[in-house]
């Protein structure tokens, strides 16, 4: 049993050295589909649409074995992904990319192999910069590494100068001064800004990034039914507001999650990796674990009746949401998801005409 769960903890937090046969990314696949469309600059960052992606650098082009996504960041810019939530933790003296906590993989592995979390937000950089009129919003979920310092994000950003100049930091902007509002993608354009980060451990690094929760009505994770998704988590509902009308006001920005993240073929692959290393399980437990893995069909009816069930029950102020964060990104592009993406956008500047 005690390996088993050792074999469980190293595929869900880290990169698996021996490898399955990674895939490769089809373009035909994705390029006949709707590609993503510059919204309106008139537009207020908390009236743009986006797709995002859960975990966007766990995916199975960088061979992770426990993969949320199948395209590489790079793929998933180029066909219309524009907010990429990341893990991070505490990895040394910097932080890197990992899947939770980066010292409970050391804890058992005594070294890891990740990204530094450097690496993946100047490879993004370098990607606005060849798109100027593109903005890239970075959800960091970086509360689960207890060992990250309160400032060490702040740190990170301001050890990459080239980088500073394109956050959107709450010095340049506070949405309560604004009426809650936030800026539009003109004033961005104009102000050279492309990069805006939250932050989900409350009162951690406010030089660069503003607390998520605070500003973002979310949606309970790892769901895929429609009235479960129905409902926003605790964090959004945390006692830093003095009244729901408050919270209402300054959350202007709704982001429903649906994300599953397990595959029937994880646990194929758990079994196969753990036999190459020594850590065989048992046959039965993986199949049982591969019975009862799913991943969502990510298709657009499926995410629309979640949308559906959270206008039903008002959540995210009943409207379509700003950010829809996937796991599996490619299947609901795949679908030509981009389409309905674009149709939000295009509903949006439509009421600014009026």
């Amino acid at each position: 049993m005690k390996k088993v769960y050792i074999l469980l903890l190293l595929a869900l937090i880290m990169p698996i050295s021996v490898q399955t046969k990674k895939d490769k990314s089809n373009d035909k696949e994705y390029e006949k589909n709707t590609k993503w469309e510059l919204p309106d600059p008139r537009l207020r960052i908390d009236q743009v649409h986006y797709l995002g992606s859960h975990n966007a650098f766990l995916n199975k082009h960088a061979g992770w074995i426990y993969a949320q996504q199948k395209l590489s960041v790079k793929d998933q810019l180029k066909y219309g992904v524009r907010v990429l939530e990341v893990d991070i933790g505490q990895d040394g003296k910097h932080l890197s990319i990992c899947h939770g906590s980066c010292h409970g993989t050391h804890k058992v592995l005594k070294k890891g192999k990740f990204k530094s979390f450097k690496d993946g937000v100047q490879n993004i950089a370098e990607w606005l910069k060849n798109h100027p009129n593109e903005i890239v919003i970075l959800p960091l979920d970086n509360k689960r590494d207890t060992a990250i310092p309160a400032d060490q994000v702040d740190n990170e950003i301001a050890s990459m100068p080239h980088v500073v100049p394109m956050v959107l930091t709450p010095n340049d902007w506070k949405p309560e001064e604004h009426d809650g509002e936030w800026p539009t993608l003109q004033w961005m354009r104009d102000h050279k800004k492309q990069i805006i980060i939250f932050n989900a451990a409350k009162g951690t690094s406010p030089k660069y990034t503003y607390y998520q929760w605070r500003y973002v009505a979310g949606t309970v994770p790892g769901t895929t039914d429609p009235e479960a998704t129905a409902r926003l988590r605790n964090q959004s509902l945390e006692e830093q507001y003095s009244s729901p009308e408050e919270r209402a006001k300054i959350q202007r920005i709704f982001q429903m999650n649906h994300d599953t993240a397990i595959s029937e073929q994880y646990a194929v692959d758990l079994f196969n990796v753990g036999a190459k290393v020594g850590l065989t399980g048992s046959k039965q437990k993986t199949k049982k674990i591969q019975e009862k893995s799913k991943i969502s069909d990510n298709k657009r009816s499926t995410i629309q009746k979640c949308i559906d069930a959270c206008k039903r029950n008002n959540v995210g102020g009943g409207k379509n949401p700003n950010i829809l964060l996937l796991d599996w990104t490619e299947k609901y592009i795949a679908d030509n998801g981009l389409e309905q993406i674009n149709q939000w956008n295009r509903e949006e500047a439509a009421k600014l005409a009026k």
